[in-house]
């Protein structure tokens, strides 16, 4: 029995670098189609995460854009109202006897326009110290 047992140590003692050979193969092939496999499961998992991000910002985008459309129709509807009311303003006020800051206002821009005084209309000229509210 014993000598039994000393042949099959070193029937496995013949066989140990053949395993060992064998060992040293699989062992880092089987390490790295591991690893592949975690980077592929590591890669699908981040393009699902990045695709759902993607989804997101889409429709917080659209939402902006929606929102910004909605502003500009808004605005407009404004700025067209206000032009309105100013154009039936201009065209209610009287051409014939303008204001006093009116005429004020006219001499002003006239005078910023380098006219001297002698130049000027006689309602922007002054008399006696004061300026003319008449024509």
């Amino acid at each position: 029995m014993i000598l039994t047992a000393l042949k099959s140590a070193q029937a496995w003692l013949a066989a140990l670098p053949q395993i060992a050979v064998v060992l040293f193969v699989t062992l880092p092939l089987t390490f790295l189609l591991g690893q592949c496999d975690g980077r592929h499961t590591e890669r699908a998992r981040n393009d699902a995460a990045r695709a759902l991000a993607n989804t997101a910002t889409v429709q917080k985008d659209g939402n902006a854009k929606e929102i910004a459309a909605n502003e500009r129709l808004t605005d407009t509807v404004l700025v067209d109202a206000q032009h309105k009311d100013l154009i039936d303003a201009i065209q209610q006020a009287p051409d014939s006897a303008p204001d006093a800051s009116r005429v004020a206002f006219g001499c002003a821009r006239l005078r910023a326009a380098g006219r001297n005084e002698a130049s000027l209309p006689g309602v922007c000229r002054p008399q006696g110290g004061t300026q003319a509210a008449t024509h």
